[in-house]
């Protein structure tokens, strides 16, 4: 991978400052045109918008927002959210609810919000579904004249992305001088900003999970076009959508004419997707520990709470090397050993051989154990199971390291117990407890017999 143009800007001592105009490389962009006059009435509109500009008036800053939009569906993530946008001290933020148990959630936590039911063209309320209403929303913020930095709620912000104040902690991130500025899915340089290929100009997709529009004509155009293909277009995703529109350059059936919207793509290296921040950013040491970035979007990998947590806990709250539990594709290290297991005949040999094992075989017969306070565990001498939710498989793993420790597998997930209360030379004990650790993410609960 080339990350040397994107490193060079952040090892200024300006770091995720914005280069000065004096050194850009490229042609100057135009001017933008935008809906409210910069020296006048601002918001405006507001007679087909009146809940979005009381809210707009109270909470915007130069004009300008970050806005999530969220569901009931992911109160824990979105409350992940909000604490990276608090302890970064941004203020300007909104949450776009969907639902009446999101408004109330937000007004319960004194989170600014604005209350806009919408039903996707699915009629589902999961992740991507949701994620086309954003442009249905981003029309009506830029018609008030409202700029917008969108962000998803897998995002953990570090630095205020709207600082302008020399008495601010970091510099300006954002440069405000096109219509989109977004971030990229680009790992390194050529992914991220294009190379040529068989006379093509190719890169990786710009996300559609954070970026800034600001309230200009161009945008608003860009923004009904993509509320239209979304209420339209029942299995269009809306990432593919946006960058679509970003790039045709003629009228499409039903859309006489073309946005002809500005770009600019955000420097990886400060606006970072999950792959780069997990799979190359901490392995540079030039970087890693210290280089802080505006904002870490866990768009790659499938375990977003979990990751933001260690994020905070790292980058917030100063635990060293919390992100290292992470490996740099899905699950955690050491997921891959935790599941390894061994031949079925070595399970029923060390069943049979285990006073351990022959107790709890016993034991859950006579009455079965529990999970995490969940009746129904039953242990069988052939290495099956019985569990509340549904059968698997148990057995005892041998090795030295993992003395008196068992492993159980069902639902499709892989667990391994360890002994913390109880006999296990003899097996004669009135209760035997164990600590379950699941492999995928280190879930632990307590387990019980007797």
């Amino acid at each position: 991978p080339n990350f040397s143009s994107a490193k060079a800007t952040v090892l200024r001592k300006e770091k995720c400052g914005i280069v000065d105009e004096s050194t850009r490389v490229g042609p100057k962009p135009r001017a933008l045109r935008y809906i409210a006059d910069p020296n006048g009435e601002y918001p405006v509109n507001c007679d087909k918008f009146s809940d979005l500009c009381d809210v707009v008036k109270r909470v915007a800053r130069n004009r300008e927002v970050v806005a999530a939009v969220s569901n009931k569906n992911i109160f824990y993530m979105l409350g992940l959210f909000i604490e990276g946008l608090k302890k970064t001290k941004i203020e300007n933020y909104i949450i776009v609810a969907l639902d009446a148990e999101t408004a109330t959630w937000c007004k319960e936590r004194d989170v600014p919000y604005y209350h806009r039911e919408l039903q996707s063209i699915t009629g589902t309320t999961d992740n991507h579904a949701t994620s086309g209403l954003k442009f249905r929303i981003l029309n009506e913020f830029v018609s008030t004249g409202t700029s917008v930095l969108l962000s998803d709620v897998d995002v953990v912000w570090m630095q205020d992305p709207f600082a302008d104040d020399p008495k601010s902690s970091n510099q300006r991130l954002i440069y405000r001088d096109a219509d989109i500025e977004g971030m990229t899915d680009g790992w390194d340089d050529p992914s991220a900003y294009g190379f040529s290929w068989n006379r093509q100009r190719r890169l990786v997709a710009r996300n559609s999970g954070l970026f800034f529009v600001a309230a200009t004509h161009n945008t608003q155009t860009m923004m009904q076009r993509l509320a239209e293909r979304m209420a339209t277009e029942k299995n269009t995703w809306d990432q593919t959508a946006y960058n679509e529109e970003q790039v045709y350059l003629w009228g499409q059936p039903k859309h006489e004419a073309y946005s002809g919207v500005s770009q600019r793509v955000m420097n990886y290296m400060c606006f970072m997707n999950s792959k780069y921040f997990f799979r190359f950013m901490r392995f540079d040491e030039d970087l890693y520990p210290t280089h802080r970035a505006a904002s870490v979007h866990v768009n790659y990998h499938p375990e977003k709470p979990d990751r933001m947590v260690s994020i905070i806990a790292q980058y917030w709250k100063d635990e060293k090397d919390a992100i290292d539990v992470w490996n740099w594709g899905e699950g955690r290290k050491g997921a891959k050993e935790c599941a390894q297991r061994p031949p079925d005949a070595d399970v029923l040999k060390s069943i049979a051989s285990s006073p351990l094992a022959q107790a709890l075989i016993t034991k859950s017969k006579a009455k079965p154990g529990t999970w995490s306070g969940n009746a129904g565990m039953v242990l069988r001498a052939d290495g099956t199971l019985t569990t509340p939710w549904n059968t698997g498989k148990w057995g005892l793993l041998t090795l030295a390291r993992t003395k008196n420790t068992l492993f159980m597998d069902f639902g499709g997930a892989h667990h391994i117990l360890t002994l913390t209360r109880g006999e296990a030379s003899s097996g004669v004990s009135e209760t035997y407890a164990f600590t379950s650790r699941r492999c995928t993410d280190n879930n632990e609960v307590h387990v019980l017999f007797d």
